[in-house]
């Protein structure tokens, strides 16, 4: 059993994908204001002034909940990255721990692996045991904490979904 499949994700991956969207969000804040300012140009006639300005007001509301949204999800898939990694650790960890005790990690249960794994010791099966009960505990944390880390990051994209769905109404209906 690996790591990766009881815990799911790359971390690599999803740094990139991070450095990606704080990228992106850093390029908007620099190339923007500039082509709003081509798209509505701040000379016009008397009447139509008022509704540019508007729309100008309007366009750069957007344009800075979108480049917010990309600099704050950037910021939480780079945490996540770095928690993602750690938990990999942790149960890499674990299964060289397991191993080294004749364990091995079946589903999300350690169980003793098969065949001979030791001298005939009265202690040994106590002590084979307890190990067993202590890397079940371990495992148990990692995946808890992993399972709540993806629920956090779910939810924080969804919010995050949820304003730049406003902000897009908000531009539409403006």
């Amino acid at each position: 059993m690996t790591g990766r499949r009881l815990v799911p994700g790359d971390p690599a991956s999803v740094a990139a994908l991070a450095t990606s969207a704080r990228a992106t969000a850093r390029d908007l804040e620099r190339v923007l204001p500039p082509l709003l300012e081509a798209a509505l140009p701040t000379e016009a006639p008397r009447r139509a002034a008022r509704d540019l300005a508007r729309r100008r007001a309007l366009l750069g509301e957007a344009t800075t909940t979108g480049r917010e949204e990309l600099a704050h999800v950037g910021d939480i898939l780079q945490d996540h990255a770095g928690q993602l990694a750690d938990d990999l650790h942790a149960l890499r960890s674990l299964l060289d721990r397991g191993a080294r005790a004749g364990l091995v990690l079946e589903g999300s249960r350690w169980r003793p692996d098969w065949g001979i794994t030791g001298t005939a010791d009265p202690g040994a099966e106590s002590r084979v045991e307890e190990t067993r009960a202590a890397l079940q505990r371990e495992t148990e944390v990692i995946l808890h904490r992993a399972a709540r880390r993806r629920a956090e990051l779910g939810q924080a994209l969804r919010h995050s979904t949820t304003r730049l769905a406003g902000a897009a109404a908000h531009l539409r209906h403006g």
